[in-house]
């Protein structure tokens, strides 16, 4: 998906299709959850943490699957992508 893409030049806004948009809420959340499982393992220690080795990875690859299919589904629904652009 990722090749049929072109090369980001900035950030970019949720948005441009519903189905965009909600797939970087997906992103945010699995984002959200790979920050909470290394503050786990940062407080408890690894011994500690029930979780399989590669959980912190697999969050991480995940929330780039669901940004990389928002971008291609929002490629397909010829919805526009929103840059970010700096009030600064």
């Amino acid at each position: 998906m990722n090749e049929s893409l072109k090369e980001l030049d900035s950030f970019i806004l949720p948005g441009g299709s519903a189905l965009s948009a909600h797939l970087h809420l997906a992103r945010t959340v699995a984002r959200r959850a790979e920050r909470w499982v290394v503050q786990l393992v940062d407080q408890l220690g690894a011994d500690d943490v029930p979780l399989p080795e590669p959980t912190v990875a697999y969050l991480n690859r995940l929330s780039d699957y669901a940004f990389t299919l928002s971008r291609w589904l929002g490629k397909q629904l010829n919805a526009p992508e929103i840059p970010w652009i700096s009030k600064a």
